[in-house]
């Protein structure tokens, strides 16, 4: 019984006693062991909370008092649509480091709490902004026109900062009256409504600019009159800027400049280039011809050819283009037939003289018509080809639909004509490289290119890819017909 008693007693109240004393040293161990992660230098710490997203490294603050400052020395941000906009703010507001890198995705924002974030960071960021706020249910492609604006928002003036990406989803901006954005190499600018007083061209112009050598304006309004004065500027891009009415743009430095108006920009819109060094331009307008010596071009890329329309005009802009422009090394053009041809124009003879170049690339919407015709009128002004690539496109279908619809002309059409192609002789004496995608083995491919291999005397190689929905059995007889009436000197690649 004492035995007992004593086990009882003595031996498990001292079992009982170890294991507390045993439990209690865990905990030491444990804290110990905590305390040697939070005793390592802070950059070994940061390179931890740069793995995690910016919400999950501020929430360890709650860790300990050391963490509780680390996070704030992390040089970059990233905060995904499912944090709230007043936290991000407040996250920025106590960050102590200098921010290189500041990512901030929103889901429909509202316009106050947008402009509290940009205040908070604006003389914390001494590196890159992204800023990309999205409506519910829409995509960034979607139509300009159909965009509901909501609300606007003042930008600051971000003073220290390299690099500037905005997808406001049609927030308003208003931008900043004063300041210089010093350091600014690159502007991108998506969605936006422009306001106020202050407009884009004195913003991104040299006395308010001086280091900017990259501006992208995606999908404005607002925008009636843009006057870009920069000394510094290499490559401009400017796409459905809706109403623009005016465009001057003065850039000694400017080397590439791609305007795309498609039905936004405004029908009589007057564009003045001063670009003495571009080198690569693409201008899709229909209406307008920008004015200003390019002597540099390497590159010239035009809006798309209308090969037949029912309004004579629909090609005038082109045309004047292609004539104001004496030389480049590489042209590149779109030549786009109508589903149902019927009464239309055949436009292509408005075309008289083409610049000089080395190189063509021609995408073909044919819609099933024959483009033999449309093609040789072109390829009778290109002396001095050399190079020259076509790729010929199907109309703009679902998969599914295409396996069922080829698209053929409908009885009695005339794309066919004027059928000189067919029979007249010339000769492209310089052309020694042929690179064509989207054959489907059809008749009047098989004819148009056992005519070019007939212009062309000294070519070398003529590579052909065929759609991806043509057959086996249609591929094998397309390159058995090649074949037979291809040069020896001529090799042919089919893929």
């Amino acid at each position: 019984m004492e035995m007992e008693l004593s086990l009882s007693g003595g031996e498990v109240a001292g079992e009982a006693k170890r294991s507390s004393s045993d439990g209690a040293e865990e905990e030491e161990e444990e804290e110990e062991e905590a305390d040697r992660i939070s005793a390592l230098p802070d950059d070994i710490l940061l390179q931890f909370l740069r793995r995690l997203d910016s919400s999950a490294a501020c929430r360890t603050s709650v860790l300990s008092k050391r963490w509780r400052r680390v996070w704030k020395l992390l040089p970059e941000l990233r905060f995904t649509s499912d944090t709230d906009l007043h936290r991000v703010r407040a996250a920025i507001a106590t960050h102590d480091a200098d921010l290189h890198h500041l990512g901030v995705e929103a889901l429909d924002a509202a316009p106050e709490s947008v402009a509290a974030c940009l205040r908070v960071a604006a003389p914390r960021l001494s590196g890159a902004l992204f800023f990309g706020n999205r409506e519910p249910g829409r995509n960034a492609g979607d139509d300009v026109e159909e965009q509901q604006e909501s609300g606007a928002i003042e930008l600051p003036c971000f003073d220290r900062a390299t690099f500037l990406l905005l997808r406001l989803w049609f927030l308003g901006l208003v931008l900043p009256a004063a300041g210089v954005f010093a350091r600014l190499t690159t502007l991108f600018l998506d969605g936006v409504s422009f306001h106020g007083p202050c407009d884009l061209g004195d913003a991104v112009s040299s006395p308010r600019s001086p280091r900017l050598q990259e501006l992208t304006v995606r999908g404005a309004r607002g925008l009636l009159n843009l006057a870009i004065h920069s000394e510094s500027l290499t490559r401009v891009v400017l796409r459905a800027l809706l109403g623009l009415r005016q465009l001057t743009v003065v850039a000694p430095a400017l080397r590439q400049l791609i305007f795309e108006g498609g039905r936004c920009a405004h029908r009589e819109l007057v564009a003045n280039i001063s670009a003495p060094q571009l080198e690569k331009l693409s201008w899709d307008h229909e209406c307008c011809v920008p004015s200003g010596e390019m002597t540099h071009l390497q590159t010239l890329s035009t809006a798309c050819l209308h090969v037949y329309s029912e309004l004579p005009t629909h090609n005038l802009a082109v045309v004047r283009l292609l004539e104001q422009i004496r030389s480049t090394a590489t042209l590149y053009m779109r030549l786009w037939y109508p589903p149902d041809i019927g009464n239309s124009q055949y436009l292509m003879e408005e075309i008289l003289v083409l610049p000089r170049f080395t190189a063509l690339s021609l995408m073909i919407i044919s819609n099933g018509h024959t483009f033999g015709a449309s093609v040789f009128h072109l390829l009778k002004m290109c002396i001095g080809l050399k190079e020259l690539k076509l790729l010929v496109l199907l109309p703009d279908m679902e998969d599914e639909e295409l396996e069922e619809i080829q698209p053929a002309c409908p009885s009695g059409c005339i794309c066919d004509e004027p059928s000189n192609w067919k029979t007249e002789e010339f000769t492209l004496n310089c052309l020694q490289k042929v690179e064509i995608n989207g054959m489907r083995g059809v008749d009047h491919e098989v004819t148009f290119l056992k005519r070019l291999l007939n212009w062309a005397t000294i070519l070398e190689t003529m590579s052909i890819t065929c759609d991806h929905f043509i057959s086996e059995d249609k591929a094998k007889e397309f390159r058995q017909i090649l074949s037979s009436f291809s040069r020896a000197e001529t090799r042919i690649e089919f893929t």
